[in-house]
């Protein structure tokens, strides 16, 4: 990548999440404000947007992150995680109807604060990463799917679950640990993902110095999110794996711009206070188990 595209609208108020309908087209969930819908400029550089639709709906509040689902025929559905109010809502799109929508609340059950949601390729797995609960929840993807169902699959070992993906053959989901410099990795067995699980293997993403850089609070520093890209090798081990971190660090500011680009680990612009405390130390039998070694 050598070029970036900043998106900027007045309709963008602490902008979290996003994903793309289509190539021309994307989803923003702004936590102090509703989703958008924005076509994307045909050219780079720094553009001024207004929306092609805003999603209202009673149900809606406090948007942190979405899922695109198609459904064929320029029907999607939008997955959105209302962090607040604790529950992930659905919303019909139909792109040759200008965007009409039908909303209900699909999940809520158990939910603290869900703040990442992802679907499987196949569209069979929903995973929400649920943030004060610590863990990240795995539902079947079915017609029985409501608020009140229960997960089939819960992914432990993690302090602050934040961004989270499966891979393309649904055999791993990445998690990113908002709390710890680490991204966990989970493998299904045979079969599905039913059961409780703990990471198959952990690897540190960020450094000590940088990780420190973003840590304003216990539950901030790490990476936020990650997406897993297969190369050639084969998609049955994990040799094929190459992932993408987006290093995000607390701000102080209202965030009204989005950039799309190859994510930077340059952390020097952050300007993030620190008082004088002792060294935090992770490891991965740390971030394992939520915790923190000092020295």
């Amino acid at each position: 990548m050598t070029d970036a595209t900043e998106i900027s609208s007045k309709y963008l108020n602490y902008p979290h999440g996003l994903d793309f309908i289509d190539e021309g087209k994307i989803i923003v969930a702004n936590r102090e404000a509703n989703p958008c819908i924005f076509e994307l400029p045909s050219t780079t550089g720094s553009h001024e947007l207004v929306p092609l639709a805003v999603l209202r709906s009673k149900e809606i509040a406090t948007p942190g992150s979405v899922a695109i689902v198609g459904n064929g025929h320029g029907v999607y559905e939008a997955l959105i995680c209302n962090n607040s109010v604790h529950r992930v809502t659905r919303h019909r799109l139909d792109l040759g109807s200008r965007f009409s929508m039908s909303s209900d609340v699909l999940l809520k059950k158990w939910l603290d604060v869900p703040d990442s949601i992802c679907v499987s390729k196949e569209k069979q797995w929903i995973a929400v990463s649920n943030h004060n609960g610590h863990a990240v929840l795995v539902y079947k993807n079915n017609t029985s799917l409501n608020e009140f169902s229960d997960p089939v699959g819960i992914l432990r070992g993690i302090c602050c679950p934040h961004g989270l993906r499966l891979t393309s053959d649904g055999r791993f989901i990445l998690v990113a640990d908002a709390a710890t410099p680490y991204v966990n990795i989970y493998q299904k067995d045979d079969l599905d993902w039913e059961g409780v699980r703990y990471p198959l293997l952990s690897f540190r993403a960020i450094n000590d110095e940088d990780f420190l850089r973003g840590r304003d609070n216990p539950e901030e520093g790490g990476a936020k999110t990650s997406h897993p890209l297969w190369r050639h090798s084969s998609p049955a081990t994990l040799h094929g794996l190459t992932w993408i971190f987006c290093l995000a660090f607390s701000l102080r500011h209202r965030a009204r711009r989005l950039r799309l680009r190859r994510p930077s680990t340059n952390t020097r612009s952050c300007r993030v206070t620190r008082t004088n405390r002792r060294r935090q130390v992770f490891t991965k039998q740390s971030a394992r188990r939520g915790c923190t070694a000092l020295e």
